[in-house]
């Protein structure tokens, strides 16, 4: 994942250039793509201790999940998350990572992501994610036997 986060310049005074100066008092939301055991998930992460306000995420390109039923973009928690605690995340399923390769979905996606602090303070960010990293890696899959036979 490559980040580039821009913020919009603070009002002038001292409190508002400590407050630039350290990022951990203010939100900080980033969106990631999990895999887990062949399965691709979404997560949108408040990895900062303030809350988030009015998140929002616009993809560059459109992909879909659940085999091809459903539009991501779509998702009520990319169009906009009223409210995200901090250190908190919402997580949603995208896929098995061998149907969505198999669908040709898209293997580079950037995620623009946009929020506010309580104070009215604007933030956004630009995530590029590289998918293609997942796309060869070799899941074992086992079944599990719940009962030990008797001898």
């Amino acid at each position: 994942m490559i980040r580039k986060r821009k913020q919009k310049p603070a009002t002038s005074g001292a409190a508002a250039d400590r407050k630039e100066e350290t990022p951990s008092s203010s939100p900080d939301v980033i969106l990631d793509f999990v895999f887990e055991d062949g399965l691709l998930s979404v997560e949108i992460r408040n990895i900062g201790n303030e809350p988030a306000l009015d998140v929002k995420t616009k993809f560059n390109k459109r992909f879909t999940g659940l085999g091809g039923e459903c539009e991501m973009s779509q998702l009520v928690m990319f169009r906009n998350i009223a409210f995200l605690a901090p250190e908190r995340s919402i997580r949603t399923f995208l896929d098995s990572s061998d149907s969505y390769f198999r669908r040709k979905q898209p293997m580079q996606i950037d995620a623009t992501l946009q929020w506010r602090d309580r104070e009215g303070k604007r933030y956004s960010a630009i995530l590029h994610h590289d998918l293609s990293i997942y796309s060869d890696i070799i899941i074992l899959h086992y079944k599990q036997n719940p009962t030990i036979p008797e001898e």
